[in-house]
């Protein structure tokens, strides 16, 4: 691993990072939904349940921060779901909420003066005591706050069995970690959880009793519980979810106390497969993605962001980022996709539609699974800084004007011999594609792995002109460098200085190759042992 002491002409702020990102872990339990209890509904109907407390509305004032008690969270949880409504700030300003210590704040944007409404899932700290404490970063802006809390209450029959289709069941989980209170039994009897081997809950009588269980998913995200012996009234409150099976049986023999709050540690997921290593002296993981020391907050599904100026951050996206809205800022974040993968051509981070002047800055885009839909960053109107980007196909798509990708580290693309987007051809996975766009500037990079070019310009999206291609290590692809007209006539304004070839393209001694009616300027492009690139002359 290579610090980013190794070019201290190109930095500015030096940090110490980790290839190990931060991250929940898989077993533990993630709350996108926080529970109390609710009376008891006439025997034998269903019902599922939401409370909501609320704070006065109060003003955040410019550059402070203001703290309310905030009722509706029960004991045990580690996140609650609220909803926030901000109006008359003079001027857009990113808002930090946080409920206890030790978890990174929550943002919300307020814009100018318009009321707006977010809801967001806040971790819950540690020693929580329903405060929650507020900042506003530019300007004054009065601020309120709901939590919302909702419940599943049934009647299980003797003998019989009931279904809990559970509010907000994120997409992915396998357990849900719950408070379980059972009443009205006639006589002892036992629940288990159907399609389970195990049993859940020994319920000793008609006393009401409480306790905090974990159970097993359907894949649907509901629970079925069944009665052996008598019929009894069972409400189930969301805690917390998590996203893989327990080694652990899921088994409750007798109703256990409810626990202490607890806190559960982030930690490191396995990696699916190692790194290949970064040039020496260029980008690498040392340098780029999330910093080490930052905390997640997980993310279930697309986050689609359509408040102007937004700022993503912190985040673990197990879906993608859409963006929908100017002045957006995504730092400090992993984006994963899902486990599903798509059937289409997307990207992890997608602003295909042009919003302008989108910021991705120090953040991770590695998809959970290899599928040759998915990409790292796609679209136009943005700049991307010290990304570390795996395990997609295309690492950077352009699509349109005014793009810079800089000092990022891109390696290890996806590629399958047989691509079903492709009619069974070989997938064509390139570090960076430019199918349309004026004035794009790469520089700084490191880009290896891919099978089809580091750099790859084909015009399919519209003409390409202004660009500069300065300072990178390129390694890899038929040709490292691949420029075609395509149909879209000469490009024009097109520099490659001062990069370093690995040389192991595919086609001997080709690093770049380029129609001769475009006008290529290069200047000072060598390959690792210093000696001098050519140009191959293409078609």
């Amino acid at each position: 691993m290579h610090s980013r002491s190794l070019r201290p002409a190109l930095l500015t702020e030096p940090r110490s990072r980790s290839r190990a990102r931060v991250a929940l872990a898989a077993s533990s339990a993630l709350l996108v939904a926080v529970a109390v209890f609710t009376p008891t509904p006439a025997v034998g109907a269903p019902s599922a349940h939401s409370a909501a407390a609320s704070i006065e509305s109060v003003v955040v004032p410019s550059g402070g921060s203001a703290s309310w008690r905030l009722g509706a969270i029960p004991t045990g949880a580690t996140a609650a779901a609220v909803t926030f409504t901000t109006t008359g700030a003079w001027r857009s300003t990113a808002i930090r909420a946080s409920l206890g210590e030790g978890t990174a704040p929550t943002v919300i944007v307020a814009t100018d003066p318009a009321t707006a409404t977010h809801t967001v899932v806040m971790p819950v700290g540690a020693r929580f005591d329903g405060t929650m404490t507020l900042a506003s970063e530019r300007a004054s802006v009065r601020v309120s706050a709901t939590a919302v809390t909702p419940s599943v209450k049934q009647v299980v029959p003797t003998g019989g069995a009931a279904r809990f289709a559970l509010p907000q069941s994120p997409t992915g989980a396998t357990a849900v970690r719950a408070t379980i209170t059972t009443e009205g039994a006639w006589r002892a009897t036992s629940l288990s959880v159907v399609g389970a081997s195990t049993t859940a809950i020994a319920v000793s009588g008609a006393a009401r009793a409480t306790g905090t269980v974990t159970l097993p998913l359907a894949t649907d995200g509901s629970v079925t519980l069944a009665s052996t012996r008598a019929s009894v009234a069972v409400t189930l409150s969301v805690l917390g979810w998590t996203t893989q099976a327990s080694d652990q049986p899921v088994t409750e023999p007798t109703m256990p106390p409810t626990p202490t709050p607890t806190v559960p540690t982030p930690t490191v997921p396995a990696p699916t497969r190692p790194p290949s290593p970064a040039a020496a002296g260029f980008p690498s993981a040392e340098s780029t993605g999330v910093p080490s020391g930052v905390r997640l907050t997980q993310h279930t599904g697309d986050l689609r962001v359509t408040t102007p100026g937004a700022i993503i951050e912190g985040l673990d996206v197990r879906g993608r980022i859409l963006v929908e809205a100017d002045n957006v800022t995504i730092r400090n974040s992993v984006v994963r996709g899902t486990a599903a993968g798509w059937t289409t051509s997307t990207g992890l981070i997608m602003n295909n539609t042009g919003r302008k002047n989108l910021v991705i800055v120090d953040s991770e885009l590695t998809a959970t699974v290899r599928n040759s839909s998915i990409n790292g960053v796609f679209g136009a109107n943005f700049s991307a800084e010290r990304l570390d980007i795996s395990n997609v196909v295309d690492s950077v798509r352009i699509l349109g004007d005014n793009v810079s990708v800089t000092d990022s580290w891109m390696h290890d693309n996806i590629h399958l011999a047989s691509d079903p987007l492709r009619a069974g051809t070989p997938t064509h996975d390139d570090s960076i594609q430019i199918e349309g766009g004026r004035n794009v500037t790469i520089a700084r990079n490191s880009m290896s792995s891919a099978k089809n070019a580091a750099i790859q310009i084909t015009q399919g999206q519209g003409i390409v002109g202004n660009v500069s291609v300065t300072g990178n290590f390129m390694d890899g692809g038929g040709c490292t460098v691949n420029v075609s007209q395509k149909g879209g006539g000469p490009i024009s304004g097109m520099s490659l200085t001062d990069n370093t070839f690995g040389g192991a393209s595919a086609i001997a001694g080709c690093a770049i190759i380029s129609p001769p009616t475009s006008l290529l300027v290069t200047a000072r492009n060598v390959y690792r042992d210093g000696s001098p690139v050519t140009v191959t002359r293409g078609s």
